[in-house]
Order: C-alpha cells, then sequence, then structure tokens
C-alpha cells in the first residue's frame, strides 16, 4: 500500500473497501494463486460489490491439459511465488459456496476450441495465434461470477 501510495495511486486495503463505496465489478487478474486465503478474499469483494455485481477472476489451472502435461515443470504455474493452485471443480465451488454465481468459466480446452473457432472464421487476423499459444503455455481458468 504505502509504494502505491508514494507513487500517487489511489490505493486501499480490501477490507477497506465496503465502506468507501459499493462496486459494480471487480477483476482480479493473476491474483488468487498468490494469497494464503483466496476463501477471504471472496468474502471481502463480494461484500464490496452492488447487489448483481460481478467479479472477473483470471488464475492458473492445475488441473488443465497443459498442466498435467507439464506436471511440475510449468514455470506459469510453480515459480513459488504460487501458493494456491485450483482446478475448474474447486474454483467452482468456492464462488458458489461464498454468494456467487458462476456465469462463465473458462479452462485452456474451452479456449483452445474458442481460438480453433476463431482462426477458421478469420484466417487472415494473426494475432489468434498468438493469444492461443500463450494461454495453452499458461494455462489459466477465466471466471465471471455475478453475486447473489
Amino acid at each position: 500500500l504505502k509504494e502505491g501510495k508514494e507513487q500517487g495511486l489511489v490505493v486501499h486495503n480490501l477490507s477497506m473497501l465496503n465502506e468507501i463505496h459499493k462496486f459494480e465489478v471487480c477483476t482480479a487478474l493473476d491474483v488468487f494463486e498468490h494469497l494464503k486465503n483466496p476463501v477471504e478474499t471472496i468474502s471481502l469483494i463480494r461484500d464490496a460489490l452492488h447487489d448483481n455485481g460481478f467479479l472477473f477472476v483470471d488464475t492458473g489451472d492445475v488441473g488443465g491439459f497443459a498442466s498435467i502435461l507439464g506436471k511440475r515443470s510449468n514455470p506459469f504455474l510453480y515459480n513459488g511465488g504460487h501458493i494456491t493452485f485450483f482446478t475448474k471443480k474447486s474454483i467452482k465451488n468456492i464462488f458458489e459456496s461464498n454468494g456467487f454465481r458462476i456465469r462463465k468459466l473458462l479452462t485452456e480446452v474451452d479456449m483452445n476450441n474458442y481460438y480453433i473457432t476463431l482462426g477458421r472464421r478469420f484466417p487472415n487476423i494473426p494475432i489468434h495465434a498468438r493469444i492461443r499459444r500463450k494461454f495453452i503455455s499458461n494455462p489459466n481458468i477465466l471466471v465471471l461470477a455475478q453475486k447473489i
């Protein structure tokens, strides 16, 4: 917090969010795998959201195809900074048991299929192949959850 404030950023402790004002959307990209207690964080975010507010999360997927093939050698998942690990099932259970409804949950298999379809529909757009390679080498779960 101190470093952010020194750089002129508006920074608040997560536990203070619901005291400031409510949010319609919260994003946590590549955050949950670094937390000792992600359930507590989900609860704090839930309290900071408006009714029917959304939480968008991107986190590593240890149950995905690329993770299983790469075993523990995947540097994106097993780099020492990641202390909490998720599968599609575990992340779904955590959200649903903490007052959220899953609106969309995608894994690298879902994304791979999406990028294959995208590539077939728009063969002249080269960006899809780079994004697809990045996603498969860094297997993630993308979650869009709505507060209920």
